[in-house]
């Protein structure tokens, strides 16, 4: 099994069959491609990749490759949030699970969206666009929502060699929101992580990282919650196909 990376290993050893199959993290997504090449090229048999879906069903450009599967959401991350989870999350840092309101997932995915735009938007028009270095207490108000401009504004920033102005950047953004969208594939899990992260600093007075979100999020995951995945589906589905390989518990 090829994953993008180690803290996909993490979370996937809970769920994979480690007596009949090697997890392997490749260093991301173009790397776990050519792996996969290679490796056919080599004849190796039983061979699945697992990706992030990120952009590519909202590009109309689904993975077509029989030994390819994707992540329900835009990434891992995303998968991993739901209502029970997240709540065992605000409980380990010491917080009531209603404390941040009991429409807390809707609001977290409200104040990524615009993100996770700005992302697309940076892939589709070739902007290269980094967001390693936001600070997301600039634009993430006290109510978990975007304040969009500063938003915009803070990227802008912290990407000077991008040409465009504020305004053409938000009128591109603008221009590829679709209320039909699913929120789960736009967003990006680590911006939801970061956003959750600054609630729950907000309301301990502690300070808690996106990281530290994403770790807590791995171990608060009932894997029996995996079987309800269509990455579940799919990896059962291949090894229906590929007898008598065998990925899963």
């Amino acid at each position: 099994l090829l994953v993008e990376g180690l803290k996909d290993v993490r979370f996937y050893r809970n769920v994979v069959d480690a007596t009949r199959c090697n997890i392997t993290p490749t260093d991301g997504k173009r790397t776990a491609l050519g792996a996969l090449n290679l490796l056919r090229k080599s004849g190796t048999p039983g061979i699945l990749v697992v990706l992030d879906q990120d952009f590519s069903l909202l590009n109309g450009q689904p993975y077509a490759d029989p030994d390819i599967v994707v992540t329900d959401a835009h990434d891992l991350e995303g998968t991993l949030l739901c209502p029970a989870v997240v709540d065992r999350v605000l409980i380990e840092s010491d917080l009531d699970p209603g404390i941040l309101g009991p429409d807390l997932i809707d609001r977290l995915l409200g104040a990524a969206l615009p993100l996770g735009y700005l992302r697309w938007v940076s892939e589709k028009h070739g902007l290269s666009l980094s967001f390693k270095d936001l600070d997301f207490g600039r634009f993430i108000r006290m109510d978990v929502t975007t304040d969009r401009p500063r938003l915009v504004g803070s990227v802008l920033q912290t990407n000077e060699h991008c040409r465009l102005s504020q305004t053409d950047l938000e009128n591109l953004v603008q221009t590829l929101t679709d209320p039909a969208h699913d929120q789960l594939a736009v967003c990006c899990g680590h911006d939801l992580s970061a956003i959750l992260a600054l609630a729950i600093t907000r309301a301990t007075n502690r300070q808690i990282t996106g990281p530290m979100i994403e770790r807590n999020l791995r171990l608060a995951y009932d894997v029996n919650q995996f079987a309800g995945t269509r990455l579940y589906v799919s990896i059962r589905d291949w090894e229906a196909r590929n007898h008598p390989f065998m990925v899963l518990k």
